[in-house]
């Protein structure tokens, strides 16, 4: 009963199921399994006349570590502090007491090394899932700064051979097409969110691209500026109509 209690305790202290399934942390599984395994030992003790402590060299360094930590409390710099940490020494102590003295046979001493070798198992596969998650998001950042690296190197080397810096648009029913020396895209009327139209300037909201497109109200003809603001309804993007100066003073 002891020595099971104890497998028990060793399986909770490595594996921590409560961190798995939050539900369990108020059980306390830690403390249970160690406090059943303590109390197990101490009825072996009082019913079979088992001895509670194995005498050797390693139990009495153990003792003599416990007394002089409880006894420095009283002289360190934050007594208060140093109290604090007591109680989880004294669990380390008690769990050495409990292998100590349960593992007192080669084959409970075989079953110990079987459940640490078998326990070590999802430990190492816990560490290599982390490792890889960490390996592929170093992945994912190189790739991200090479690529916009190379997206600007391109971009300088494309205006210092082409000295024509003009930008190019065309309109049709499917779409839009923007062109210039760095780059061309083509742009569905989906893609349209926002409609911005002021007196100057018409600003083109568009699905997934951080800035605006900027078009002069002077350079387009009244076909493009009825095109843009039929497809702008058809598609649903939100249209915003600002008034001109002359209409704001009158």
């Amino acid at each position: 009963m002891a020595f099971a209690a104890l497998i028990a305790f060793i399986i909770v202290s490595l594996i921590s199921p409560q961190t798995i399934v939050p539900a369990l942390e108020p059980f306390r599984l830690a403390l249970l399994t160690g406090a059943s395994a303590v109390v197990a030992l101490l009825r072996d003790a009082f019913l079979r006349g088992r001895p509670l402590l194995t005498p050797s060299r390693e139990t009495w360094v153990a003792a003599s570590l416990a007394v002089w930590a409880t006894v420095s409390v009283a002289f360190s710099y934050w007594p208060g502090g140093s109290a604090m940490l007591l109680p989880d020494f004294f669990k380390t102590l008690v769990a050495f007491w409990l292998l100590g003295t349960l593992v007192d046979t080669s084959g409970r001493l075989r079953s110990v090394a079987w459940v640490l070798s078998l326990l070590a198992v999802p430990l190492a596969l816990i560490v290599l899932i982390w490792g890889l998650v960490y390996l592929l998001g170093g992945v994912v950042w190189f790739t991200r700064r090479f690529s916009t690296r190379l997206t600007r190197w391109r971009m300088r080397r494309a205006l210092r051979e082409d000295h024509d810096r003009r930008v190019r648009w065309s309109f049709s029913e499917a779409g839009f097409e923007v062109q210039s020396a760095v780059q061309r895209r083509e742009v569905p009327w989906s893609d349209l969110t926002r409609l911005w139209i002021g007196p100057d300037f018409w600003f083109l909201g568009i699905r997934n691209v951080a800035p605006r497109l900027l078009l002069l109200t002077s350079v387009m003809p009244e076909q493009v500026q009825e095109l843009l603001r039929r497809k702008a309804e058809e598609v649903g993007a939100k249209v915003v109509q600002e008034p001109c100066e002359q209409n704001a003073e009158s």
